[in-house]
């Protein structure tokens, strides 16, 4: 058969983003394309110890997505290569948050800012583009980091939940397992919020997700649940394209909620009182999934206070 040495791009930023740098790799190795140069590519950056299991499982589906790009028209080709794509086995994902993969307070900055970066897919070489967030995903940006809270309880947050004390303003959150919690922002995020989504019973509506008149009744059960989930789709998106183009680096609307509890942790605050603001119903999972790696023995002890 011919002999390849590079995979073809898909078209999605994520998956093409691995494949280039695996085409690199291959470039430089003068290796040609073989099911055994991406499982030893696989597996020398998995020894390397700087990348996060879910990186190494986004490279394993993204080189995967190129192999079916590059050979959709040889079946043979295609379903040897699925096959031994099975076998690569990966390590079980580690739930808890590694240090490195918290969003940074520059970080969010930068998502904020938006700016330059060089797109790879140009032919021209080190091509400057810019992308810029929408004034409607700076503010969920900013509600999500601010509060904690998850992408799906942020669509649902209801006008008629918020209530404005002096400089702050309390929400009543309906959380999973039908809870509602209650947290607070500053009341300078809620004008905002408020000036830049339109008025509508739910604070963050957004009618390209559906048209929601009232959220009552039969008509409502059944359009806002595709209504949630188109609209977490997008976010989550957006949100991801912004943080690989900027960053270099795939930041997801639920890293934030990593980020709060674990800026919450380093000051000094208790388990338990984490836990009640991001609505577990233990400090188990508290403790499980969001305290990071890289606090010290002495922080840790104060959490347990």
């Amino acid at each position: 058969g011919l002999s390849l040495s590079a995979l073809l791009l898909t078209k999605n930023a994520v998956y093409d983003n691995n494949i280039q740098h695996f085409n690199k790799h291959l470039e430089s190795t003068k290796e040609t394309l073989s099911f055994t140069a991406i499982d030893k590519y696989i597996y020398d950056c998995m020894k390397m110890d700087v990348f996060a299991l879910s990186t190494i499982r986004l490279m394993k589906v993204s080189l995967l997505q190129g192999i079916r790009e590059t050979f959709k028209d040889n079946e043979i080709t295609l379903g040897r290569y699925e096959r031994q794509f099975k076998e690569i086995k990966l390590p079980a994902l580690d739930q808890s948050i590694k240090g490195h993969d918290i969003p940074t307070n520059e970080d969010v900055d930068v998502l904020l800012e938006g700016g330059k970066y060089k797109d790879l897919r140009k032919k021209l070489e080190n091509q400057e583009c810019e992308i810029f967030p929408s004034e409607n995903l700076k503010l969920i940006i900013k509600m999500l980091n601010n509060t904690g809270m998850r992408i799906h309880e942020l669509i649902r947050l209801r006008r008629d939940k918020c209530s404005v004390k002096k400089n702050k303003v309390y929400i009543k959150i309906h959380g999973k397992g039908n809870k509602w919690r209650e947290n607070f922002i500053d009341a300078a995020l809620y004008k905002e919020i408020i000036k830049t989504f339109p008025k509508h019973e739910l604070l963050f509506y957004d009618s390209r997700h559906g048209e929601i008149e009232t959220l009552t009744g039969a008509s409502f059960e059944k359009v806002f649940h595709p209504y949630i989930e188109s609209y977490r789709k997008r976010v989550t998106r957006e949100i991801e394209n912004l943080s690989i183009k900027l960053l270099g680096k795939s930041i997801t609307a639920h890293d934030f909620r990593h980020k709060f509890a674990t800026t919450l942790l380093k000051k000094g605050a208790s388990l338990k009182a984490i836990a009640k603001w991001l609505g577990h119903a233990s400090t188990e999972t508290t403790n499980r999934f969001y305290v990071s790696d890289d606090l010290g023995s002495d922080e840790l002890e104060k959490i347990w206070i």
